[in-house]
């Protein structure tokens, strides 16, 4: 996939500006309008530096002339972090900025992702979607994922929100 490559240090900045842009228009309707005002890029700074740094998950950027710094969205994925899926993939967070939306960027960025795990030897992959996120359900349904019934409650800055399991085995 020629506009995909994996992010260096150098891509932080753009990563967490992506992310910024893309939680602002994708939970305008699913989280407090106060709580997303405070969401900057700076957020993901320290949590990006170090998963790159570290190489604690792969990044991966599709990158494309009218994105941030020429790249248009971006997906992290590896080993599961929760403990009760050892052996497990994750991904862990896909973005694609909101004017570049169903044009099937996040699809050629998840079967990257995908294909690379399957690579490492993973069997089974999830993912936590936030509850009520319909564009994202539809979209991990259409990659395979199915919602496995599991909810359960995060934490972002002392805002609770729930958030559903969906999983795709191969």
């Amino acid at each position: 996939m020629k506009n995909i490559r994996y992010a260096t240090i150098a891509d932080v900045e753009t990563i967490c500006h992506i992310h910024a842009a893309t939680w602002h228009e994708a939970y305008r309707e699913l989280l407090p309008r106060d709580y997303l005002q405070r969401v900057n890029y700076t957020r993901w700074l320290p949590v990006f530096t170090e998963t790159i740094n570290n190489s604690l998950h792969d990044v991966a950027l599709f990158v494309h002339e009218d994105g941030i710094n020429g790249v248009g969205g971006c997906i992290t994925y590896g080993a599961a972090r929760d403990k009760d899926k050892n052996g497990w993939a994750e991904i862990t967070a896909i973005y694609v900025l909101p004017h570049m939306w169903r044009q099937g960027l996040g699809a050629l960025l998840m079967r990257f992702a995908l294909d690379g795990l399957k690579q490492k030897g993973y069997e089974d992959c999830y993912l936590w979607l936030l509850k009520g996120n319909q564009r994202a359900c539809s979209f991990y349904e259409k990659m395979g994922f199915i919602h496995d019934g599991t909810e359960k409650i995060f934490e972002y800055e002392r805002q609770q929100v729930y958030m559903l399991l969906y999983c795709i085995h191969w």
